[in-house]
């Protein structure tokens, strides 16, 4: 009897506590900025590495591509050029499934 009042006191606390509002602090926390090219570089790479399985060589491969596009000015010949890149660093099937998401991606 004694155990059971002490698990439904716990059960009890823990209910209390999962029902109070999360505290917001009262400034936010600078973030840095969303569009840095070294950002947007790590976040495509975290991405394509995910997908694709990439091997950690890969990955790497792809963030120095990756910063090279983010650093370039969105123009068709950039595009082409990471595609390029992409195809020689990526096996057929990581390739194929890279041309997938791009083209899914854009439309």
């Amino acid at each position: 009897m004694k155990q059971l009042l002490l698990l439904l006191g716990l059960l009890t606390g823990l209910a209390a506590q999962a029902a109070e509002k999360p505290r917001r602090p009262a400034v936010a926390a600078p973030r840095p900025a969303a569009d840095s090219v070294q950002q947007r570089a790590a976040c495509r790479t975290r991405y394509l590495t995910d997908v694709l399985h990439l091997s950690s060589r890969q990955a790497l491969a792809v963030r120095r591509c990756a910063y090279e596009q983010a650093a370039a000015v969105a123009t068709a010949p950039a595009r082409q050029r990471f595609d390029e890149q992409m195809l020689r660093i990526l096996t057929p099937g990581q390739y194929s499934a890279f041309v997938w998401l791009a083209e899914s991606l854009s439309h």
